[in-house]
């Protein structure tokens, strides 16, 4: 993963909140309906444990990217798509990458003012790529994702999340740490 893959969908969230100019109508945290985009950054964990060079182990990265678009239908329920890029472990010529596409609800908790923690449940269809001395053994599923995380408005279009996810790709665990930066077409 190049580092102007990952900065793109911030870059591209600055522009669109440079551009935006009608966008002090309505609330922080209103009743209205509302889609939103966004882009951010993260860290990875695989089975609890960081991708480490230690007996054996792969070298990752670490780092992970991914893009969001939701739909806020009222002050409680979203509906959201998320691709994650989970980023990349090597060794020698052994290697490891994996990503997804998940659907699923952001459940809010509706409070008053700029913060407002959630929770969310999601299906994230997944993909490995892996390559063992030239021997590739790609596989996919489909499989349960958790999350918790805090939205932080930052201005009527914009907000601020940090969030955790715990995904399950087939036997092994993957958590996922992120902060992601979102644009509100309100």
């Amino acid at each position: 993963m190049k580092i102007t893959q990952a900065t793109l969908p911030l870059l591209l969230l600055g522009v669109m909140s440079s551009i935006s100019s009608g966008a002090m109508a309505s609330p922080a945290n209103s009743d209205q309906p509302y889609a939103y985009l966004g882009g951010g950054i993260g860290y990875g964990q695989l089975d609890g444990q960081n991708y480490t060079d230690r007996g054996g182990d792969l070298n990752s990265r670490e780092m992970s990217w991914k893009g969001v678009a939701g739909y806020h239908l009222n002050r409680i329920i979203s509906f959201e798509g998320q691709y994650i890029d989970f980023g990349t472990s090597n060794r020698g010529n052994d290697q490891v990458q994996a990503s997804g596409w998940t659907v699923g609800a952001v459940f809010e908790m509706p409070v008053n003012g700029p913060v407002a923690p959630y929770a969310k449940i999601s299906l994230l269809n997944w993909e490995t790529n892996n390559r063992f001395s030239n021997i590739s053994n790609d596989q996919t599923g489909t499989d349960l994702g958790l999350g918790l995380g805090v939205r932080y408005s930052l201005s009527n279009n914009l907000d601020l999340r940090g969030e955790y996810e715990h995904f399950h790709m087939d036997q092994t665990q993957v958590d996922s740490f992120s902060v992601v930066l979102q644009y509100k077409f309100l």
